[in-house]
């Protein structure tokens, strides 16, 4: 199944990176994998991520973040990433 972003979602994922790569390059390089890693199991396996009301997360355990999604016209459509510290928001 196709895998895709929305804006907020890319917009979210560049701005996580920036702050990782303050941090050092290759705390940066293993979000960007655990990403890729998360995308991939959803390609293939697109309910396998916890179902809440309207969407469906993944947990990025290395980077504390969440990865919200939607399935809709066969597609998985990643709307957010969210901190696992901060109040969770699935809307």
């Amino acid at each position: 199944m196709k895998v895709v972003f929305s804006e907020k979602a890319e917009d979210q994922f560049r701005t996580i990176q920036a702050a990782f790569r303050e941090i050092s390059q290759e705390r940066a390089a293993k979000f960007a994998d655990e990403v890729r890693r998360a995308v991939w199991r959803l390609a293939r396996f697109p309910r396998s991520g916890q179902e809440f009301a309207t969407v469906r997360r993944v947990v990025l355990r290395q980077s504390h973040f969440l990865m919200l999604y939607q399935i809709a016209n066969n597609e998985v459509r990643v709307t957010k990433l969210v901190h696992q510290k901060r109040k969770r928001d699935y809307e």
